[in-house]
């Protein structure tokens, strides 16, 4: 079964937090109409750069 891209994506930032060297961005993303899902990003910086980025 092939991977296709979603025909309609919709996306929303719920919240950003950051603490020192760390940012955590809350979403919300929907696909073709679905439910909305909750995401959650994890950054972590060194410096100006990210260093480590989880989703």
């Amino acid at each position: 079964m092939a991977t296709t891209v979603p025909a309609k994506l919709k996306f929303h930032t719920r919240r950003i937090t950051h603490r020192a060297d760390l940012v955590v961005v809350e979403n919300l993303i929907s696909y073709d109409g679905a439910p909305w899902m909750f995401t959650l990003s994890l950054m972590e910086f060194r410096g100006d750069r990210v260093a480590h980025e989880r989703i």
